[in-house]
């Protein structure tokens, strides 16, 4: 059924394409029914959001390699960072800085990369782009666009610590990284002691009750009751 509405030929879809293609409720049902936001003969590339190693090159998957290969350029938070992991694997893809300085300056470039039918990649200097890294601007012109995106998954930092923290992690609350600065880093806090003094999670109550590991961290400290039990 999906096949046959993506092959252009449904009647729905011929509908479907006269509406307005920013409307959220036609977005939706074009989700649910299958039916790519791009016409048959569109030539319009794919955006990819690849996730890269953390610390050891060997953690990167096939497919990112795979992916990494074949796009036409690739936005990279640090291409002096990005270009070790490209040497190492030998991925002579063309690299282009896309850092938080320059996320409005070049967003229209790697946009018309995508018009023009060019694969683009996306990624950050470790890990999963988009968690605390530049790379939102570029997610949500290309959705807005009908430029099909596509994640490639692998290594996250998140995922990685919560994964070893000794915590009840079913469920936990990520706000962000601290920033390095002191008057930053100490409003960062107070916003967290807020959030979660307002609604708390076992993971993020545990971890920041803990004093001694903020302190480690060089963090300003703050502590609240747990809840009972």
């Amino acid at each position: 059924y999906r096949n046959h509405l993506s092959d252009g030929s449904s009647d729905l879809l011929k509908l479907l394409a006269q509406l307005d293609k920013h409307s959220k409720v036609i977005k939706t049902i074009r989700f649910f029914l299958g039916i790519n936001m791009l016409t048959k003969d569109s030539k319009t590339g794919t955006l990819y959001v690849i996730a890269t190693p953390i610390g050891n090159l060997e953690d990167i998957t096939l497919r990112a390699l795979k992916k990494l290969k074949e796009i036409e350029i690739c936005a990279a938070e640090d291409t002096r960072k990005s270009r070790i992991l490209f040497n190492f694997f030998q991925i002579n893809t063309k690299l282009v800085s896309y850092n938080k300085d320059s996320e409005r300056t070049k967003l229209t470039f790697f946009i018309n990369k995508l018009r023009e039918g060019k694969d683009v990649g996306l990624i950050s200097d470790a890990g999963t782009p988009l968690i605390s890294d530049p790379g939102f601007l570029l997610i949500k012109e290309a959705s807005k666009l009908d430029i099909k995106i596509s994640p490639i998954p692998g290594a996250s930092a998140l995922t990685s610590s919560v994964s070893v923290c000794n915590l009840p992690v079913d469920r936990f609350t990520f706000l962000g990284f601290p920033p390095r600065k002191g008057k930053s880093r100490n409003l960062f806090l107070k916003d967290i002691e807020a959030s979660v003094s307002h609604k708390r999670s076992p993971a993020s109550s545990q971890l920041t009750s803990h004093d001694s590991i903020i302190s480690s961290l060089g963090l300003t400290t703050f502590s609240y009751p747990l809840d009972p039990g």
